[in-house]
């Protein structure tokens, strides 16, 4: 198909960094995963149940 380009030849689209010591969060129905720079944390990915009673233990 003309002007389509393969998967390998695509570019990612790369976001502007706001705030470098922040936190990324995805929230889902089942749980959080939260994210922060690597060289802020020993452990820089989490994930939490989104259940009440587990994010408050």
């Amino acid at each position: 198909m003309p002007g389509s380009s393969s998967p390998s030849r695509r570019r990612r689209a790369r976001l502007r960094v706001v705030n470098p010591r922040s936190a990324g969060i995805d929230i889902g129905s089942r749980f959080h995963v939260v994210a922060v720079p690597a060289e802020l944390d020993d452990d820089p990915v989490r994930k939490f149940s989104s259940f009440t009673n587990d994010l408050k233990s």
